[in-house]
């Protein structure tokens, strides 16, 4: 099967090292399923599936929450990482960088990380995906951190977790708000995603968002939507 890029993002949700105080872009393997990538500014422990102890500015950006993750067809296929290796290191403008592959059955997840950058970018190599419905990757963060949700068309609170009252799940993934006025749905955040220039969570003191680089790679017309923050 000839390798194709699936997904190029940066992503900007990133880490000053509170066990590295590496002089730039790096790779530690910690056992043979826990590494730590980042560089100068920022350092993710990533886990056989989740990437999870974001530090940035010595604050954990996941706290409690899942974190980072790989998964197609929804999620019920998690990728699991099998190794992680620097497959290239370079100097691009006079800015040190590593590219950092992670593989799995499915395909390599690659990591660029470059000195000095509060993020990284990210693409992945397809080795034996299926016909699929959906690829992603997400970040799943503190919601303390993050109490903000941006898109193009939306810059507001996000609801407390405390709103999804079982008793108020009217159907698939809609409640009513507690005090009766409307509905908290999981897909208020779906956007159109050519219009996108960036999109995420933020709060007072940090933000992490995730940036197109280009659209040439996305599928559909002007009319292709997606799920840009999901509220559960």
């Amino acid at each position: 099967m000839k390798a194709i890029s699936l997904l190029v993002a940066a992503t900007l949700a990133s880490a000053v090292p509170t066990k590295h105080n590496a002089p730039g872009p790096f790779l530690t393997q910690v056992d043979n399923q826990t590494w730590i990538i980042g560089n100068e500014l920022w350092n993710l422990t990533q886990g056989h599936q989740y990437g999870v102890q974001l530090f940035y500015k010595d604050h954990d950006c996941v706290g409690d929450a899942v974190g980072h993750y790989v998964s197609y067809n929804g999620a019920a296929s998690d990728l699991s990482w099998n190794s992680a290796s620097i497959v290239k290191k370079g100097s691009y403008q006079g800015t040190d960088y590593i590219d950092v592959m992670f593989t799995a059955v499915e395909g390599e997840m690659h990591w660029v990380i470059f000195s000095g950058l509060a993020g990284s970018y990210q693409y992945f190599v397809n080795r034996a995906l299926p016909v699929l419905g959906e690829f992603r990757t997400l970040w799943r963060l503190d919601n303390t951190t993050f109490p903000r949700g941006k898109t193009d068309r939306r810059d507001e609170e996000l609801p407390p977790l405390s709103d999804y009252i079982a008793a108020n799940k009217v159907q698939d993934e809609t409640w009513l708000r507690p005090d009766g006025k409307g509905y908290i749905t999981k897909y208020d955040f779906t956007s159109w995603i050519r219009t996108q220039t960036y999109y995420g969570v933020y709060g007072d003191s940090f933000g992490s968002w995730y940036i197109n680089p280009g659209k040439d790679y996305y599928n559909g017309n002007h009319l292709k939507q997606e799920l840009m923050v999901s509220l559960t």
